[in-house]
């Protein structure tokens, strides 16, 4: 990655956090799939920490810190499996790679990889759009506006 892209990302997003469409507009097309990342990446990890005050409160803190530790021994494993198996084969090049790789060059799991691809960020951008609105709604009807 070039040098200066992450602090291009965070210098446009932190000196003007509520204005959505800078994600959009770049004023270099090297930077869009960059940017394109951090922002599924923020989607990712924003639902997972909004997650944790309701899990924690269903499960308790003993078996919430538990199984939060199990969840992140799993995804270290296998993440670590993961990386394993791309430096074994360099043209790994993505996940749907990984897909036609695992049912021996099919490519219907190639496209059925891709396809299952789009629509789990598809849902995740659906989810906190969900999410974002019932929280503004909820904002909304707790204060005497309407």
């Amino acid at each position: 990655m070039a040098d200066g892209t992450w602090s291009f990302l965070l210098s446009s997003w932190v000196s003007s956090p509520s204005n959505f469409r800078a994600v959009a507009t770049v004023t270099r097309a090297d930077h869009l799939p960059q940017q394109t990342a951090a922002l599924l990446f923020s989607e990712y990890i924003c639902l997972a920490i909004l997650s944790f005050p309701w899990s924690y409160s269903v499960l308790g803190l003993v078996p919430g810190v538990i199984l939060t530790i199990a969840t992140a021994a799993s995804v270290q494993y296998t993440s670590l499996v993961l990386w394993r198996y791309c430096l074994a084969h360099p043209e790994i090049r993505d996940v749907c790679d990984i897909g036609k790789a695992l049912f021996n060059g099919s490519k219907i799991a190639y496209n059925l990889t891709a396809v299952g691809f789009v629509l789990n960020n598809t849902f995740i951008g659906g989810e906190s759009i969900l999410t974002a609105g019932y929280s503004d709604y909820l904002n909304i009807h707790s204060t005497r506006l309407c």
